[in-house]
């Protein structure tokens, strides 16, 4: 029998139990739909037949964030586990840009290879493609983002979503190339699986259907086995989708972010090498690397925002790979669509920034009104990256403004949950997080906590941010709320979310205060 309290939860997610029965079933490989059209995994499967037959020189190219290095690292182990030995290539954001572009191009063709792997790009890359494909190159892509009005690049085999008619919703590349992996070699490997889930959670895929179903299944599989390249980094059991969320991807991220030469490519040793001392290595330097991300991303809060302005387009400073996520931390705080630029770090003359919106203002169309002033331009409906002439910030923010006004967020309807003092119970975070894992389109609940007295309050003697633990156990903290946020009221209502912390051995239950309502 369900409690007061947990039938208030599934009414949230307009779930009855036998709804929550179905979510919270156990997760299997079966739940993940194989792909309804399979020409193009079969003309791919051909081609790395004939490449291992007669032992064709083979590279996979990859992209520079999570989902890029999950894709190349699944891709390269499929392929020698298929009897190809690859080699492969992460671009540097700094040095190459995003994808396989012409001058690369160039370099594969003089190196020799004869058949080149794109993942999480190479659908756009048109002048790349047509270079490879004038010197005998074949070019497989696998790849998740927007076709363009142009088609996809010329390739012998792409398996692409919308090729493959691949389920209702959005999925990751590395999501992809798990899938095919298990075509290629007829098996189902689960670290390949995992790898797969942690691009699905990078790139904030809908958590829902097999999006949800693959990190529910990863979150299982990691906390059965010992997988070097995230327990020994991670330094905790169990791990949850959080975990991998919140600090194991930053850090992954940070790199492509942060470096500037092409030492991200140690990253594809890490996840797809047998981990040794090396391995351990390149672990402390991926935690290194997040340390100076954090603290630069940490002086960029005290830009200036114009809060009367339609949209926050920002000139800065920053290094290009921070600019997407203060543009993130901008628009959750102001709720505007939000442009971060800095000068490109080898042609200060131009723009390099991504932009982020929320539901109701669509970046990709969007593009096509600045279309006048891209130089570069691509991602999807909520979030893009863009390169402009420094000369043309002035127009290209008006612009910005003027597509603000036209089209505004869709209105979040109030769905805090009521949340009594007594319903902070430990059996009752565990019966939320049964629900999860929680992220893009599946949101974790929010509550509403009324009459909290402040006079109750304690806060942190380091940071001055609330820290109150109660007599019943539980823990009230926040990482926005300080003691100047609480100064001249008696009492408050807080918006709140619920959290589990494991501390040796020992479980409890804490509420994060998110805002004072």
């Amino acid at each position: 029998m369900l409690n007061e309290f947990e039938k208030k939860v599934l009414a949230h997610f307009g779930l009855d139990e036998e709804g929550y029965s179905l979510l919270t079933r156990a997760p299997s490989f079966s739940s993940l739909p194989l792909f309804e059209d399979r020409p193009e995994v079969d003309k791919m499967i051909a081609r790395l037949e004939k490449a291992r037959s007669l032992q064709e020189k083979v590279i996979i190219y990859g992209d520079y964030d999570t989902d890029g290095v999950m894709a190349t690292s699944i891709t390269k182990i499929a392929l020698e586990r298929f009897g190809i030995i690859t080699a492969t290539y992460l671009p540097s954001r700094y040095l190459d840009g995003y994808g396989i572009n012409l001058n690369n191009a160039k370099k594969i063709v003089e190196a020799g290879y004869q058949l080149v792997v794109c993942v999480d790009n190479g659908v756009s890359a048109y002048e790349a493609a047509d270079y490879l494909a004038e010197h005998g190159v074949d070019l497989l892509i696998i790849d998740h983002h927007e076709i363009q009005e142009q088609g996809i690049a010329k390739s012998f085999a792409c398996i692409h979503p919308e090729t493959c008619h691949y389920g209702e919703e959005p999925v990751s590349a590395g999501y992809l190339c798990f899938l095919f992996s298990v075509y290629l070699n007829e098996m189902v490997d689960p670290y390949l699986l995992i790898l797969g889930a942690t691009s699905t959670l990078s790139d904030m895929m809908p958590l829902r259907s097999h999006n949800r179903a693959i990190v529910r299944l990863a979150v299982e599989l990691l906390n059965q086995k010992n997988y070097p390249p995230y327990h020994n980094f991670l330094e905790k059991r169990p791990i949850t989708a959080n975990d991998l969320s919140m600090s194991f991807i930053p850090a992954i991220n940070a790199i492509g972010r942060m470096v500037e030469d092409s030492t991200i490519n140690r990253l594809i040793p890490y996840f797809a090498s047998p981990y040794d001392a090396k391995m351990e290595a390149v672990g402390r330097w991926m935690k290194a690397i997040n340390e100076q991300r954090k603290t630069l991303t940490k002086e960029a809060a005290t830009l200036y925002v114009d809060p009367d302005s339609p949209s926050i387009c920002l000139l800065t400073n920053l290094k290009e790979g921070l600019n997407g996520l203060v543009a993130n931390r901008i628009l959750g705080e102001y709720d505007k669509v939000t442009c971060i630029l800095s000068p490109k770090s080898n042609d200060p003359s131009l723009l390099v920034g991504s932009i982020r919106a929320k539901e109701g203002f669509d970046v990709m169309k969007a593009m096509t009104v600045l279309k006048p002033y891209l130089l570069a331009g691509g991602g999807h409906a909520l979030a893009g990256g863009v390169t402009i002439k420094k000369d043309d910030f002035a127009a290209f923010k008006k612009t910005l403004d003027y597509l603000a006004l036209q089209h505004q967020f869709n209105a979040a309807p109030s769905d805090l949950i009521p949340l009594k003092e007594e319903d902070v119970t430990l059996a009752n975070a565990y019966f939320i997080e049964s629900l999860g894992p929680f992220g893009q389109g599946w949101k974790a609940p929010r509550f509403h906590l009324p009459n909290v007295k402040t006079a109750s309050l304690s806060f942190s003697q380091k940071s001055g941010m609330l820290m109150t633990r109660f007599p019943s156990g539980w823990r009230l903290f926040s990482f926005s709320l300080s003691e100047k946020s609480f100064m001249s009221k008696k009492e408050v209502d807080l918006e709140v979310s619920f959290r589990v912390d494991c501390f040796r051995g020992h479980s409890s239950v804490e509420l994060l205060a998110e805002k004072i309502l």
